[in-house]
């Protein structure tokens, strides 16, 4: 008798992607290896694996954009808590992004195949293993870039690259 594999695709309701991204797919066989460190970390974070990725490729080349300065981590540190304003959230998809529970995953994934912000895509090179770009002890300073950005209705890069501004002109 044969026997049919019952395979749950990803929830349609599961950001996989931050709202207004124009999606790319990423072929991650290369990293075949970590899918099950990575799924664990996804699943620990309370995130869908294509969010968490795209957290931490998008932190990993906000740091080589900063690579210049003294201490990058410490200045988007000091970043994140800002001038002590109060900013209201945008009046879009991006609200529901903001709010912890909108972003929690049910588990689901297609690797190999990673769906990624094409912008994120683009900067980097096909086939790449992105293993080594995955700095997971940063997550939470990435998300909370990414919170501080979409605040402004902004990406990670530019928010991050306002804030290093800033901090020139101040110095």
């Amino acid at each position: 008798m044969a026997s049919v594999a019952t395979i749950n695709p990803p929830s349609s309701r599961e950001p996989r992607l931050r709202p207004g991204e124009r999606p790319a797919w990423w072929d991650a066989r290369a990293d075949r290896t970590q899918f099950e460190a990575w799924r664990a970390a996804a699943r620990d974070a309370n995130l869908s694996v294509d969010v968490w990725i795209a957290l931490l490729l998008e932190f990993d080349l906000v740091l080589s954009d900063l690579q210049r300065l003294d201490d990058p981590v410490g200045l988007l540190e000091r970043a994140t808590h800002g001038s002590g304003m109060h900013h209201l959230g945008p009046w879009t998809e991006l609200r529901n992004w903001l709010e912890g529970a909108a972003i929690a995953s049910t588990g689901a994934d297609e690797l190999p195949e990673l769906l990624v912000p094409e912008r994120i895509a683009v900067r980097l090179t096909p086939g790449l293993e992105l293993a080594g770009r995955l700095r997971p002890r940063y997550l939470e300073l990435a998300r909370a870039c990414d919170r501080c950005a979409a605040l402004q209705g902004r990406t990670m890069e530019s928010w991050a690259l306002q804030a290093a501004l800033q901090q020139a002109a101040i110095c």
